[in-house]
């Protein structure tokens, strides 16, 4: 087994880059994201094959501390529920976005990026943190296509399904108290 360097992503001097190298797509390749919450533990398999910037910003965000004590601001049952938004609203982020890498299919535990509407947003880039997991099969089939897909949870589909659900048909449901990515680690098969 190999250690997880320090900071995978360090050496660059913007973020996020054009490319990452085949090296880090190997070691990203063995790397599983595990999100501590207060419904219990989400291990996620990232897909750096298919979407090699969203992956390496992920692990660089988890390996910056950047989602530890977040929340899952927008949980709506059936569908998903979307975290990574350090101002808790929906709007905020690290100040930057990641080019589209849309390809992969929502399917049950599907992670990907966020993104602001066609209109605004036509080249369909994705939030620099925001994300969303699927909660089945089909309550996020409308998307493909549309979203990139770049990873999904091989442990803990069922914490997904149990988060606090902040959502209904009307909006935001008020006085619901949202659950917490407590720590978010890396771990290497």
């Amino acid at each position: 087994m190999t250690d997880i360097p320090d900071n995978i992503f360090g050496g660059y001097e913007t973020w996020p880059p054009e490319k990452i190298t085949k090296e880090e797509i190997d070691l990203i390749r063995d790397i599983k994201v595990v999100f501590e919450t207060t419904k219990g533990t989400l291990k996620i398999r990232l897909f750096p094959d298919r979407a090699p910037l969203h992956t390496a910003n992920c692990v660089k965000l988890v390996q910056d501390g950047f989602y530890d004590g977040l929340i899952f601001h927008r949980v709506i049952p059936g569908f998903m529920s979307q975290g990574g938004d350090p101002d808790g609203t929906g709007e905020g982020g690290p100040g930057y976005d990641i080019p589209a890498e849309i390809g992969v299919e929502h399917e049950a535990g599907a992670m990907a990026g966020a993104r602001l509407g066609d209109a605004v947003n036509p080249e369909r880039r994705s939030s620099g943190s925001q994300f969303y997991f699927c909660h089945d099969d089909t309550g996020c089939k409308h998307l493909d296509g549309q979203y990139s897909v770049y990873g999904k949870i091989v442990d803990g589909l069922d914490i997904n399904r149990s988060l606090a659900v902040t959502y209904d048909a009307s909006g935001p449901i008020q006085g619901v108290e949202s659950d917490v990515i407590k720590k978010a680690t890396l771990e290497i098969e």
